[in-house]
């Protein structure tokens, strides 16, 4: 198992009308994870369309444990942690990174 991390900076952009973190940024972070740990691993987008193939999302989940703000620094990771002939289990954790603590674990079955 390949864990990638990346770090992802809260940008005012980032907030929502409860001033923390929308859910929607964690799911468009998912995919950018998902799509930056493939393209580390020698399956970037350009190779998945030159061979004609592609995955596609059958269900996101995530709970949420603490909220994240502007400007936190947060460490987002991912790997696979089931792979089947056509089918992915990919998990996600992200953390703030000056204190450690657990903001949100999250999964996405992708199929083929």
């Amino acid at each position: 198992m390949r864990i990638f991390t990346q770090e992802i900076i809260v940008a005012p952009q980032h907030i929502d009308i409860q001033n923390r973190v929308s859910n929607l940024c964690y799911v468009q972070w998912m995919q950018d994870l998902a799509i930056n740990h493939s393209t580390v691993q020698g399956w970037g987008v350009e190779r998945y369309e030159a061979e004609g193939h592609g995955w596609v999302v059958r269900q996101h989940t995530i709970t949420y444990k603490r909220p994240a703000l502007a400007g936190d620094v947060i460490t987002a990771a991912t790997w696979v942690a089931e792979l089947a002939s056509r089918q992915s289990l990919r998990r996600y954790l992200f953390w703030r990174a000056a204190d450690r603590s657990v903001l949100a674990e999250a999964a996405t079955v992708w199929v083929y």
